[in-house]
């Protein structure tokens, strides 16, 4: 897909689930825009995004990605975290985070009043 959304006008949440799934995106992702969105990889499943990942975007809507499990993968351009609302990014078990090939930026909590947790 091109750009996507998860949790634009209602609680949204998405999950790549399994080895050989596989998600992507040309664009950015955007988790959590307005209204709360989830988005669960794991069990092997991939995303990548050529563009940015944005967790939570607006102020007052949370967002949360969690990437579980071993080969389980998410890779972006540039993560923003808790933007202007609440952001959760979960690695757990062997799930990997790639940002930019390993040279990209992870920010955290970008605007005042906004929180993000890795």
């Amino acid at each position: 897909s091109e750009r996507s959304r998860i949790g634009l006008g209602g609680i949204g949440t998405a999950e790549v689930s399994g080895t050989g799934a596989l998600w992507t995106l040309t664009e950015h992702l955007y988790v959590g825009v307005g209204s709360n969105g989830t988005l669960n990889v794991h069990s092997g499943g991939q995303v990548n995004a050529t563009g940015i990942l944005f967790i939570s975007i607006s102020s007052g809507v949370g967002g949360r990605v969690t990437v579980d499990g071993a080969g389980s993968n998410f890779s972006a351009s540039q993560v923003f975290l808790g933007r202007t609302g609440d952001g959760e990014l979960n690695l757990i078990d062997g799930g990997v985070l790639t940002v930019d090939g390993g040279s990209g930026d992870v920010i955290l909590s970008s605007e005042p009043n906004s929180k993000g947790v890795l």
